[in-house]
């Protein structure tokens, strides 16, 4: 093997300030096994009239609906959040690029789109389960719940504080006049972002001011059946809404059902789902 006099290095195959007689296409840049394709997919056989009728005719031209909502589909995938980010994205990845066709809408427009989505959510998610059983994923018959605490945009001192004042109050409610200590509180006292959050121990062992999230899914495809949330810390409450939440969408129960013994209630007992085997 020849030796060197200095090291070799690679050459560009590109230079950065002379145009390509033949440029690139985005299209040939992703991969065709790439999951952004896969929300592309899916995207494009979901009915989005809901969101077409709302938008104005009056005004600027308007991004569409199923390009905004691939995008948010394949953010919150790929674990982003932030529709700063996602803007961010769209002129450095190519993967959220080829989803938003080369254009880049403001994090403003991405921020109000999703908003939007809230009262759509239930239907994207049935229209979504449909799909995959047409495709052959399994319907419902094997379907398992589980929760998780999902922590808030509140601040956690200010929501130990707000409870403290409660309690506080409680004590001093025979009183004819309250204590200075609680006149201070309520003074200083300011509101939450997130009001409803409540002060909830996690499966670490540690506390946290946010919501308990429940989860049905099918255990065949792992397709979401159903979600809840609420500010309720216990399980025991929440297998019913769930169950509830999967007959409105779906139009049936799943024939078998697994939960821990966190779900163990009155309405289990009772046997309000006979239909269910669990």
């Amino acid at each position: 093997m020849p030796v060197r006099s200095s090291p070799a290095y690679r050459k560009a195959s590109v230079e950065l300030l002379q145009g390509e007689l033949f440029p690139q296409s985005l299209e040939d840049m992703v991969d065709a096994q790439d999951p952004c394709r896969l929300v592309s997919d899916l995207v494009g056989l979901l009915d989005l009239s809901a969101l077409t009728s709302s938008l104005s005719l009056q005004g600027g031209v308007s991004y569409h609906p199923r390009l905004m909502l691939k995008l948010w589909m394949f953010g919150l995938w790929d674990g982003e959040r932030s529709s700063r980010r996602i803007e961010k994205r769209c002129r450095t990845d190519i993967r959220y690029k080829w989803l938003a066709g080369g254009l880049v809408p403001d994090h403003t427009t991405l921020h109000r789109f999703r908003r939007k989505l809230g009262p759509l959510l239930d239907d994207l998610l049935a229209q979504s389960v449909a799909l995959g059983h047409k495709a052959g994923l399994g319907g419902l018959g094997r379907a398992c719940i589980d929760g998780t605490k999902l922590p808030s945009a509140a601040s956690q001192w200010r929501t130990f504080r707000e409870e403290a004042e409660i309690a506080d109050q409680d004590f001093e409610e025979d009183a004819s006049e309250p204590s200075p200590a609680v006149k201070e509180k309520k003074r200083i006292a300011e509101p939450s972002k997130d009001a409803d959050a409540r002060t909830m121990k996690a499966r670490s062992g540690s506390y946290l001011v946010g919501f308990n999230g429940q989860c049905l899914h099918d255990c065949d495809s792992d397709l979401v059946l159903a979600v809840t949330v609420s500010n309720n810390a216990s399980d025991v409450d929440h297998l019913v809404p769930t169950l509830d939440k999967c007959l409105d969408l779906h139009k049936e129960l799943p024939h078998e059902l697994l939960a821990d013994t966190g779900y163990d209630s009155p309405a289990l007992q009772a046997g309000l789902f006979k239909k269910v085997e669990i």
